[in-house]
């Protein structure tokens, strides 16, 4: 049996993985048609997320207990794991240290304040 999965949950982890993309847009200047430049530089994060997300249940509807934050982290770990993956593997460039970082903190950071904010509103 399978279970319904949470809109807001989807829509909400869309938006934060744009706003990672979009900061990195901005802070390094990218120049070219923004939506060509959104989408080559966010495809990589959102298929590997969406992906580990699904699979991890990370979009259960109404289960604020402790799995709530287990399948988000699990999810966020390993979709933006693949993500970084399928990035080194589409532009032939393994990323630096930093980049990683910088990626894994804030994507974590940022989906940790909205599931915060989602539990909070939907409680």
């Amino acid at each position: 049996m399978t279970r319904a999965v949470s809109t807001p949950l989807i829509v909400g982890d869309m938006i934060v993985l744009l706003l990672f993309s979009l900061g990195g847009m901005a802070f390094h200047k990218v120049d070219g048609l923004w939506v060509g430049q959104l989408f080559r530089i966010g495809w990589p994060f959102f298929v590997g997320y969406f992906a580990a997300a699904a699979i991890m249940g990370a979009w259960l509807p109404n289960d604020f207990g402790k799995r709530y934050f287990q399948n988000g982290t699990l999810a966020w770990l390993v979709g933006i794991g693949l993500g970084i993956l399928l990035r080194m593997i589409s532009t032939g460039r393994i990323p630096l240290t930093s980049f990683i970082a910088v990626t894994f903190t804030f994507t974590g950071i940022l989906f940790l304040l909205w599931r915060f904010l989602y539990r909070a509103i939907r409680r």
